[in-house]
Protein backbone atom coordinates (compact mmCIF):
# COMPACT_ATOMS: atom_id res chain seq x y z
CA UNK A 1 0.00 0.00 0.00
CA UNK A 2 1.45 2.97 -1.18
CA UNK A 3 0.56 6.66 -0.91
CA UNK A 4 -3.56 7.02 -2.30
CA UNK A 5 -4.52 3.94 -1.29
CA UNK A 6 -6.00 4.36 2.02
CA UNK A 7 -9.49 4.92 0.93
CA UNK A 8 -9.50 2.38 -1.28
CA UNK A 9 -8.39 -0.47 1.08
CA UNK A 10 -10.64 0.92 3.69
CA UNK A 11 -13.76 0.23 1.10
CA UNK A 12 -12.24 -2.91 -0.34
CA UNK A 13 -12.01 -4.74 3.47
CA UNK A 14 -15.50 -3.84 4.36
CA UNK A 15 -17.21 -4.98 1.63
CA UNK A 16 -14.81 -7.90 1.34
CA UNK A 17 -15.86 -8.99 4.55
CA UNK A 18 -19.32 -8.96 3.88
CA UNK A 19 -19.23 -10.84 -0.02
CA UNK A 20 -16.86 -13.53 1.47
CA UNK A 21 -13.48 -12.27 -0.34
CA UNK A 22 -10.18 -12.93 0.15
CA UNK A 23 -7.89 -9.17 0.83
CA UNK A 24 -4.71 -9.33 0.28
CA UNK A 25 -3.00 -5.93 1.87
CA UNK A 26 0.66 -5.70 0.38
CA UNK A 27 3.43 -3.44 1.72
CA UNK A 28 1.26 -2.17 4.93
CA UNK A 29 5.06 -1.00 5.99
CA UNK A 30 4.42 1.52 3.36
CA UNK A 31 1.48 3.19 5.67
CA UNK A 32 2.32 3.30 9.17
CA UNK A 33 -0.16 6.01 9.94
CA UNK A 34 -2.73 3.96 8.67
CA UNK A 35 -2.53 0.96 10.69
CA UNK A 36 -4.62 2.61 13.53
CA UNK A 37 -7.49 3.36 11.53
CA UNK A 38 -7.15 -0.63 9.56
CA UNK A 39 -7.20 -1.66 13.03
CA UNK A 40 -10.31 -0.21 14.20
CA UNK A 41 -11.68 -0.85 11.36
CA UNK A 42 -11.17 -4.41 11.49
CA UNK A 43 -12.55 -4.45 15.07
CA UNK A 44 -15.16 -2.93 14.74
CA UNK A 45 -16.05 -6.10 11.59
CA UNK A 46 -15.64 -8.19 14.43
CA UNK A 47 -17.23 -6.94 17.11
CA UNK A 48 -20.51 -8.34 18.15
CA UNK A 49 -22.30 -5.47 17.67
CA UNK A 50 -21.95 -5.66 14.30
CA UNK A 51 -21.82 -9.22 13.84
CA UNK A 52 -25.39 -8.69 14.94
CA UNK A 53 -26.59 -6.22 11.88
CA UNK A 54 -23.99 -7.39 9.39
CA UNK A 55 -22.20 -10.86 9.73
CA UNK A 56 -18.63 -11.26 8.08
CA UNK A 57 -19.44 -13.62 5.74
CA UNK A 58 -17.34 -17.38 6.50
CA UNK A 59 -14.97 -17.34 3.28
CA UNK A 60 -13.65 -13.83 4.32
CA UNK A 61 -9.95 -13.73 4.63
CA UNK A 62 -7.60 -11.24 5.35
CA UNK A 63 -3.75 -11.51 4.23
CA UNK A 64 -1.49 -8.52 5.10
CA UNK A 65 2.31 -8.23 3.95
CA UNK A 66 4.81 -5.77 5.43
CA UNK A 67 8.96 -5.58 6.13
CA UNK A 68 10.00 -5.17 9.28
CA UNK A 69 9.04 -2.14 11.28
CA UNK A 70 9.57 -0.95 14.34
CA UNK A 71 6.30 1.22 14.86
CA UNK A 72 4.29 -1.54 12.88
CA UNK A 73 1.16 -2.76 15.22
CA UNK A 74 1.49 -5.80 17.08
CA UNK A 75 -1.72 -6.60 17.35
CA UNK A 76 -2.13 -6.72 13.59
CA UNK A 77 0.61 -9.57 13.60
Amino acid sequence: MGKGQAEKAKKILTEGAEAGNWIFLANCHLSISLLPELESIIDHLFSEKNQARSPIHKDFKLILSAKPHPNFSISLL
